[in-house]
């Protein structure tokens, strides 16, 4: 996710998921070497059956084609946040709500613990007054084991959250899904006491 523009009246934030084009584009490139340049990769015995040959840029164009770019515009002229979203094929879609009704900007730490795999995500959420939340999509938030990769994109994603929320006039918070969940554990067991 990135500010592509910002004026005193205008800010537009971007999200486009270029690890998955790339992941997509070398899947077809690829299955393009393997069905014209079939050497390079096996002998004249080994030879990629047909299968396989059309698997990769099958798997490269479905990676390819569900890729999304998110644009979100933030417009106090006209008191709206646009939300739109576009896939390489298909019809944009479009979200709007009211700028005024935005109550503060929350960046979101939740952590999944699967197998050796610890993963954290952080998530900028826009909070309204109704207490809806809006998500604001973000393709390069996940860190494994809490290392430093994970610390830059916090550091990218808490800067964008803090620029939000100066620009639309409103607290910013971060929210630990963890240290809230071990003081809510906490305050548990010390009402069983």
């Amino acid at each position: 996710m990135k500010i592509i523009k910002q004026t005193p009246n205008l800010m537009v934030i971007k999200d486009t998921n270029i690890v998955s084009i790339i992941v997509g584009i070398v899947f077809i490139l690829v299955g393009a070497l393997t069905f014209f340049y079939p050497d390079i990769f096996t002998s004249e015995i080994d030879r990629f059956p047909l299968y396989v040959k059309f698997f990769f840029p099958f798997i490269g164009a479905m990676i390819l084609f569900m890729s999304k770019t998110t644009k979100i515009t933030l417009d106090k002229v006209s008191n709206k946040v646009l939300l739109i979203s576009k896939k390489l094929i298909g019809d944009e879609h479009k979200k709007y709500y009211e700028l005024n009704s935005i109550k503060k900007v929350l960046l979101q730490k939740t952590y999944s613990y699967k197998g050796e795999k610890n993963r954290c995500y952080f998530n900028i959420i826009l909070i309204l007054d109704n207490n809806e939340k809006i998500n604001l999509p973000s393709s390069a938030t996940v860190s494994v084991g809490g290392g430093l990769i994970g610390r830059k994109y916090f550091n990218k994603d808490e800067k964008i959250g803090q620029e939000t929320a100066k620009f639309l006039g409103v607290p910013f918070e971060k929210n630990d899904s963890e240290n809230q969940g071990f003081r809510e554990t906490i305050s548990e067991l010390k009402k069983q006491l």
